[in-house]
C-alpha cells in the first residue's frame, strides 16, 4: 500500500493560505508548543484532519479518497439494493403464477 503524506498535504494548503505556527494556535485554540508539535507530525488522526480541513476550507478527505480507487460506499450501497430488487421481481413473478393458477382453478 502506497504511503499517505497529510504532512505535505496540509503543508501546502497553511502555506497556500499564509498561515504560520501562531495564527494555527490561535485559531485551533491551542498553546504556540502544541501547535508546533502537531504541525511536526507526519500522521494525522481524522479529527485533526478535519480540524485542519476547516481552519485551510480546503477537504483533505476528497484528496485522500482520489489516492484510492476503491469503489464509493453509495456504488456498495446501490449494488445491494439492485441485488434485492431482482429478488422482489422474482418474488412478484412467482406471486402472479401463483394467483392466476388459484383463479383459473
Amino acid at each position: 500500500m502506497e504511503t499517505i503524506n497529510e504532512y505535505n498535504m496540509v503543508h501546502r494548503e497553511l502555506k497556500h493560505k499564509q498561515l504560520d505556527t501562531r495564527e494555527v494556535a490561535a485559531r485551533l485554540g491551542l498553546k504556540y508548543q502544541t501547535a508546533y508539535s502537531l504541525m511536526q507530525r507526519q500522521n494525522y488522526t481524522v479529527h485533526e484532519m478535519a480540524r485542519f480541513s476547516k481552519l485551510c476550507e480546503y477537504n483533505f478527505f476528497a484528496e485522500l479518497a482520489t489516492q484510492y480507487n476503491y469503489a464509493e460506499p453509495a456504488d456498495a450501497e446501490k449494488t445491494v439494493l439492485q441485488d434485492r430488487i431482482k429478488e422482489l421481481e422474482t418474488e412478484i413473478a412467482v406471486l402472479r403464477r401463483t394467483f392466476k393458477d388459484l383463479m383459473g382453478k
